[in-house]
């Protein structure tokens, strides 16, 4: 389970860099290591960790990198659910 902050007056580009960095760092992966492993800049990574709202592509490649699914409102807020095992869904 992924833990965020329950701070409630997060603005979405904080609340988008802690989303995104606690992805990350849960599975111990540096910026240069996630993008070797993505093929998404380095660059692009730390814009979308300082709040810059990642592109679709981008949030496809990470959202199937991370297991998750990502759902980005109107005001670029991204929000994470995660995916349901192949078990889960047959049950």
């Amino acid at each position: 389970m992924i833990v965020l902050s329950e701070r409630k007056s997060m603005n979405y580009k904080a609340a988008n860099k802690e989303t995104l960095i606690v992805l990350r760092e849960s599975l111990g992966l540096s910026q240069a290591e996630l993008a070797r492993q993505t093929g998404i800049s380095q660059g692009a990574l730390s814009n979308y960790e300082s709040g810059r709202v990642p592109t679709v592509e981008a949030l496809e490649i990470l959202g199937k990198f991370y297991e998750v699914y990502f759902v980005v409102d109107w005001t670029g807020h991204i929000a994470v659910e995660e995916k349901l095992s192949h078990q889960a869904k047959v049950a």
